[in-house]
């Protein structure tokens, strides 16, 4: 049975994504939270193909893919297009990597919808500035 949303955590770094969600999962324990990191080969970097391979994998009608660098955005993008075309609903976040994640995790975990998650995902971004 397939769940309503899931994220997909698309960083440089196996570590950073990791300790995310671990601290991510902690609070939202019903939100599936995949990630998407590292090179392939154990270096720093991202791979469309890993972000398509996470998207797969994660049997959700929508998932939520938040980056954390200007070149994983690019490849989100990138990987989002490709799985448009397969039929999967996929939306990359502007948000704060690991606020953004937990925002949009929380919003999930109490019953909000895909496109409000977002929306509080996002609008972390002016929390932050806020102060």
């Amino acid at each position: 049975m397939k769940t309503d949303a899931a994220l997909v955590l698309v960083s440089h770094s196996e570590r950073l994504a990791e300790g995310a969600r671990e601290l991510i999962s902690s609070m939202a324990q019903d939100v599936p939270i995949l990630i998407a990191a590292g090179d392939g080969e154990g270096g720093l970097g991202t791979r469309s193909e890993g972000i398509v391979e996470a998207v797969q994998s994660a049997n959700a009608e929508h998932v939520l893919l938040i980056f954390d660098l200007g070149s994983a955005l690019m490849n989100a993008e990138m990987a989002s297009e490709l799985l448009a075309a397969e039929g999967h609903e996929v939306t990359v976040v502007d948000a704060p990597f690991v606020e953004g994640a937990m925002v949009a995790a929380m919003a999930l975990q109490v019953g909000k919808g895909v496109s409000e998650a977002i929306k509080e995902a996002e609008a972390s971004r002016q929390q932050l500035k806020k102060g």
